[in-house]
């Protein structure tokens, strides 16, 4: 079965509608990656839609990033679908001028380099209040 997608494209800095089939070896490939993430209903105002991404977009050279609101940002390619009541991905009903008024797309070289922290175990522990 085919259905709609919103597809945000960051190489060409643009969000189209795209007709795929309804499974994930169509999503793999319209996305470009191995492995994908679901979620971020909270980022678009919607329970009934969901976005995939690249999960390992952020360890890679990344292509593009965007942004929806002032959340972190997103690396690479991603699309959004609609969900039923079992999670189950069906055709979008979002509004794409509404979507593109949320998205902004972000300069890879603007992104700061990440913090990364070693910490032992104990150090840890006092951290997360595991004492």
């Amino acid at each position: 079965m085919l259905i709609k997608g919103l597809f945000i494209d960051v190489v060409n800095k643009e969000i189209k509608e795209v007709v795929i089939e309804n499974n994930l070896d169509s999503i793999y490939e319209l996305l470009g990656c191995s492995i994908i993430e679901s979620g971020y209903p909270q980022l678009l105002s919607s329970a009934n839609h969901v976005l995939f991404c690249d999960e390992e977009g952020l360890l890679k050279d990344s292509i593009g990033c965007f942004k929806i609101f002032d959340y972190e940002p997103i690396s690479g390619n991603a699309v959004i679908f609609s969900t039923d009541e079992e999670g189950d991905t069906q055709s979008h009903y979002l509004v794409v001028e509404k979507i593109k008024e949320i998205i902004q797309f972000v300069d890879i070289s603007e992104l700061p380099e990440p913090k990364i922290e070693v910490f032992t175990w104990e150090e840890f522990n006092a951290k997360m209040g595991n004492n």
